[in-house]
């Protein structure tokens, strides 16, 4: 049996799977030569240990943020303080915060 780390805090075995629909899944903008193309940001697949799942599942951005944030300085992350990971955290738990996220037992 392969154990999956929760892919928010990366602090303790995942429990849930959430999957975000494809059209909620953000997208980055790649230029090329001649144009700019979308390319997702992830995969849409969100391993979750308990802690998370409850946040997610009461759908409390600012619970899941302190929580995955207080995680990374326990494994002394250095730029968890930078307010541009921050944003990026904000960016990619979004689209689990709106309706029509599934959610399935590992």
């Amino acid at each position: 049996m392969t154990v999956t780390t929760c892919d928010f805090c990366a602090f303790r075995s995942a429990t849930f799977l959430y999957t975000v629909p494809e059209e909620n899944i953000p997208l980055l903008v790649a230029e090329g030569q001649s144009s700019a193309i979308a390319l997702p940001a992830d995969d849409g697949l969100w391993a979750a240990c308990v802690i998370c799942a409850d946040f997610v599942d009461r759908r409390d951005m600012a619970g899941l943020l302190t929580h995955v944030l207080a995680s990374a300085r326990d494994r002394r992350v250095a730029f968890v303080d930078d307010p541009l990971y921050l944003g990026l955290l904000i960016g990619k738990f979004a689209p689990l915060m709106i309706e029509g996220v599934g959610k399935v037992q590992l």
